[in-house]
């Protein structure tokens, strides 16, 4: 997570993680859309890093 100057305020670190599930919005070149993608993740243990 950064703050308002970019800088990391915080972060995480996930062992043993893979995705499970990925999600993609319609992707319509005509259009000026942002593309929205979602991932889910499976992890075996996670790890708040100060």
């Amino acid at each position: 997570m950064l703050n308002e100057k970019g800088t990391t305020c915080k972060s995480w670190t996930a062992s043993n993680a893979y995705p499970v599930k990925l999600k993609m919005a319609p992707f319509n070149a005509t259009q000026n859309d942002i593309a929205i993608e979602e991932i889910e993740i499976c992890f075996h243990h996670l790890k708040r890093n100060l």
